[in-house]
């Protein structure tokens, strides 16, 4: 029967070996699915604890299968909602770094309070008493809208929108992305050493930060295994687009007690990932905007 390989896995976790776990649990779940046993509560939890294993070794894409099974059926078994909470969560997180942001935000969505939405120039208002788009008002605000079809007057939905179309201005929109520190790339074209460079500079850590080793991983034909300095603080990490790279950077941050991350901004226009490099009262500040949100926040020491 199933549940004896699903007790050896079990055993094998409890004593901290989960590369024997997953063999056994894996073997587990083949079995159960043979015996037509997978409507079980049981059967749910050894497909969260594979998932939840899988993620946690950051191999993503293999853990969700193991994660949505687990939603599945946990929704109609888990009447305590503990294990499919968790289970969700863990889901979301999977796809989110798999820059899967439609998943990433259905998945999410329970987890995610529910409030109406503030006046724009409300949000705006907010904003500015962080310093941050200052010339955004007035005539600036008004011709930004009129020119992308937002409601000046409306609630603050399209804020993240508007704040992108202010920092992509011809004339002030490299001297205001250097004021509020918002760093804007496209997010699977880029040169790493030129992300790292306008990062460092947007950090007041000119040309510091250093690419010590940048190899191909294996097995994969876009990813690259990441090193970098600064000073004597270093990070690792694999890298396909442009958070992972800003993500590496925080790591850097965390290492040398920095009080500042870069904050990413979601529901930015297709093909772009956008951050603003705030101190953690900033943030605290901000995160509650509505129309401004924020998604994998690094936390502040």
């Amino acid at each position: 029967m199933w549940q004896n390989e699903n007790k050896k896995g079990m055993a094998a976790f409890i004593d901290g070996d989960e590369a024997l776990a997953l063999q056994h649990w894996k073997q587990a779940l083949d079995e159960a699915s043979a015996e037509g046993a997978q409507q079980n509560f049981e059967f749910g939890e050894t497909s969260f604890y594979v998932g939840k294993i899988l993620s946690d070794n950051k191999q993503y894409t293999e853990s969700i299968p193991y994660l949505r099974t687990a939603v599945e059926i946990l929704t109609t078994h888990d009447t305590a909602g503990d294990r499919k909470n968790k289970a969700t969560y863990i889901l979301a997180h999977a796809y989110r770094q798999l820059e899967k942001d439609d998943e990433f935000k259905a998945f999410m969505e329970p987890f995610t309070p529910k409030k109406p939405l503030i006046p724009l120039k409300d949000a705006l208002k907010l904003l500015q008493k962080q310093k941050l788009a200052a010339d955004l008002k007035g005539t600036v605000l008004t011709e930004l809208c009129s020119a992308h079809q937002i409601d000046s007057n409306g609630d603050a939905k399209p804020l993240t929108s508007l704040l992108h179309q202010y920092y992509a201005d011809p004339t002030s929109g490299a001297e205001r992305k250097v004021q509020d520190k918002f760093f804007s790339h496209a997010t699977e074209e880029f040169d790493i050493q030129n992300v790292l460079d306008a990062l460092a500079d947007l950090i007041g850590k000119p040309g510091k930060i250093k690419i010590v080793e940048n190899t191909p991983m294996p097995n994969s034909a876009k990813n690259t295994g990441l090193i970098i300095e600064l000073g004597k603080a270093s990070s690792f990490h694999e890298v396909e687009t442009v958070y992972h790279i800003v993500w590496a950077v925080n790591e850097l941050l965390e290492e040398i007690n920095s009080k500042v991350r870069f904050q990413e901004i979601d529901d930015c226009p297709e093909g772009i990932t956008s951050f603003y490099l705030l101190k953690e009262s900033a943030y605290d500040k901000l995160v509650d905007i509505d129309g401004l949100e924020f998604t994998n926040t690094e936390n502040y020491d």
